[in-house]
C-alpha cells in the first residue's frame, strides 16, 4: 500500500511550526525549572521547620 504524501508546506508555514515547537519546548523547560526551584524551596522549608522544632524541644 502506498502511503499518502503529506501536503507540502510553504517555508513560512514550516517556520511557524518550528517556532511553535521551540516555544512549547521552552515553556516545558521553564516549567521544569520552576518545579525544581519549588521542590528545593519546599525541602528547605521542611528542614528549617524540623530544625526549629528540635530547637524548641531542646529549650523545654
Amino acid at each position: 500500500m502506498n502511503k499518502p504524501t503529506p501536503p507540502k508546506l510553504s517555508p513560512e508555514e514550516q517556520d511557524q511550526i518550528r517556532r511553535a515547537a521551540e516555544a512549547k519546548k521552552a515553556a516545558a523547560a521553564k516549567e521544569a525549572r520552576e518545579f525544581e526551584e519549588f521542590t528545593k524551596a519546599s525541602e528547605h522549608k521542611k528542614a528549617m521547620d524540623a530544625k526549629r522544632a528540635a530547637a524548641a524541644a531542646g529549650k523545654k
